[in-house]
């Protein structure tokens, strides 16, 4: 089991400071239109277009090799029933922001979800099944919001095709800029994931001050030019491969350097380790690391073929992955 946990922990700590040069698409209109929404100094920000996930085959390998029937049972019909929300085929974008994140005290998250929804039908479902819950109602710019925890978090069915969540005062916020005529662009965020690969499928990127801040574990802390890391940013596909993609931005080349090559060193440490394990090995050496100007680059793929073996190991544990 050891074995396995590491060498997940190789490929996850390489995504997250890496990615390699590629052809980038551009950033759609749509995206760049929802990211004007978000809160300007989020320090991590996400997307996942669950439709194109969902449907692939890599996910859908992942759900069969879980002991847990997630979407055919007994309870999520009812789920269905009481709500008229079906997540499979209802829900189709996600993105999500946390800001005011160097302070943890004073943390706010917002998740928006694209969709469709019955918002009457969901809230009647929501007191049917908690009616102890306690939520108070309140009208906001002719909508709806619903206030719980000492109304500090709240939610809303902005519309029929988006509900947000979060810190009351971040929800307030989303829905003051999305009655905003006109939206400037968010350019701190798109520079953040521009020369991502996968920006249509799956990413999500961090400000370092939150990552490092707490950070004292061997060997990372002491990987020459961390402590100049900028952002690190992560993106992921799934169709019959599961891609991944990330990049890591440094205050200078030299710093970005040093850092190359500690990485390749904790990945060569890692094929040490797992020597007696021939396949594990050569998929640690598909991990392509390189570095361009200020920036550390990595790219991985693992294949259909490549999941089945790893399944067939006795100490994989798919569900825990997902």
């Amino acid at each position: 089991m050891k074995r396995i946990l590491y060498f997940f922990t190789i490929i996850i700590l390489s995504a997250l400071l890496g990615g390699c040069a590629v052809e980038e698409r551009p950033i759609s209109g749509e995206m760049v239109r929802q990211l004007a929404l978000l809160p300007g100094d989020a320090q991590v920000i996400g997307y996942m277009n669950f439709d194109r996930i969902k449907d692939s085959e890599f996910f859908r390998m992942f759900m069969d090799s879980s002991d847990i029937d997630w979407f055919r049972n007994q309870e999520y019909r009812d789920f269905i029933d009481g709500t008229g929300l079906d997540l499979q085929r209802d829900i189709h974008e996600l993105y999500v922001a946390v800001h005011n994140a160097d302070d943890d005290k004073n943390r706010e998250g917002l998740l928006i979800v694209k969709g469709q929804f019955d918002p009457q039908k969901i809230m009647d479902y929501v007191h049917e099944q908690a009616q102890s819950a306690e939520y108070a109602e309140s009208s906001y710019r002719d909508k709806t919001i619903y206030s719980i925890d000492n109304h500090t978090k709240a939610f809303c069915f902005y519309d029929q095709e988006t509900f947000i969540a979060g810190e009351a005062d971040a929800v307030k916020g989303w829905m003051d800029r999305s009655a905003e005529k006109e939206r400037a662009k968010n350019d701190q965020m798109i520079d953040r994931i521009e020369h991502l690969r996968y920006k249509q499928s799956a990413w999500f990127t961090i400000n370092t001050d939150i990552l490092l801040r707490n950070l004292n574990r061997e060997p990372i802390k002491n990987m020459d030019g961390l402590e100049a890391l900028r952002y690190i940013a992560v993106s992921m596909d799934m169709d019959k491969a599961f891609k991944l993609h990330g990049q890591s931005q440094f205050t200078s080349a030299e710093k970005a350097e040093l850092f190359r090559d500690a990485l390749k060193g904790i990945i060569a440490a890692g094929k040490l380790s797992l020597s007696e394990d021939r396949w594990l090995v050569d998929v640690l050496n598909a991990i392509k690391v390189d570095q361009k100007q200020d920036r550390v680059d990595i790219d991985w793929q693992l294949s259909k073929k490549e999941l089945e073996k790893l399944r067939q190991k006795k100490d994989f544990p798919p569900a825990r992955i997902i």
